[in-house]
């Protein structure tokens, strides 16, 4: 049975939409998904706490529990965008795991929403299934990253930790060797650069790069040639030409 909420007022309406707050989100565990792709990918992935959508919504209504049916002001109070597609979700946030794949992300400083999603999603594409976040990153499950990561977050294991310090000290003493994407004189041609074994890719903010201290601590750089007129890459699209180049020289 579908319910109908009308009014903006209305108490389920107002605490989901808290969920657009970081402070919402980690203290109810939960986040909010939404577009039909989006939504329905995830529902593939896990069960939907509440499902919201509106009245001209042209395709089938997800089954399950706590379906509503809102008027189009009230979806536009639950959605992030300025063109709600007429869906919107609220689902846990998964569980962290302990890293068990011989490839991980180490992600410093990625502020853009937009650039995260694109990373988790080609991580979940290239086969790491393992990644680390700082807290100077943007919020993993925030709408705008969740909108570009699609349902990727539901099958990846995402570890959100105050500083990569200690990360990275743990992973070198598990024999991961950790490689950081640096534009310095130090650093190797990412084609010259021996990815065998377990790794730890180390990306760093889009303005500054890696931390410095967090640089010191990586056992080789590399760096991915570029035409004289380009200085750098975007971190996501960087971070996706490095994923996929190690996926390809562990499969010759």
């Amino acid at each position: 049975m579908i319910k109908e909420i009308t009014s903006i007022k209305n108490k389920t309406v107002s605490d989901v939409k808290k969920l657009k707050q970081k402070k919402h989100r980690e203290e109810t565990g939960t986040f909010l998904a939404e577009g039909y792709r989006n939504v329905c990918d995830s529902i593939h992935k896990a069960v939907p706490e509440m499902v919201f959508v509106t009245a001209n919504f042209e395709h089938p209504v997800p089954e399950g529990n706590n379906r509503y049916l809102v008027t189009k002001e009230v979806m536009k109070e639950l959605s992030d965008t300025d063109t709600p597609q007429g869906i919107v979700a609220v689902f846990k946030i998964p569980k962290e795991r302990e890293i068990t794949s011989s490839e991980v992300l180490l992600l410093n400083g990625v502020s853009d929403p937009g650039n995260m999603g694109t990373i988790l999603r080609t991580a979940l594409a290239a086969g790491f299934r393992d990644v680390i976040v700082d807290e100077k990153c943007a919020d993993v499950y925030s709408p705008k990253v969740i909108r570009s990561a699609m349902s990727a977050v539901f099958s990846l294991n995402i570890l959100r930790v105050k500083s990569l310090k200690e990360q990275i000290s743990d992973l070198k003493q598990m024999g991961y060797s950790v490689c950081g994407a640096a534009l310095t004189p130090l650093a190797k041609s990412i084609y010259d650069t021996d990815f065998s074994g377990k790794i730890a890719l180390l990306f760093g903010s889009e303005s500054n790069g890696i931390e410095e201290a967090l640089l010191q601590m990586a056992d080789k750089l590399y760096i991915i040639p570029m035409d004289s007129e380009i200085e750098s890459l975007n971190v996501a699209v960087a971070a996706g030409i490095s994923m996929y180049e190690i996926t390809a020289k562990k499969k010759r």
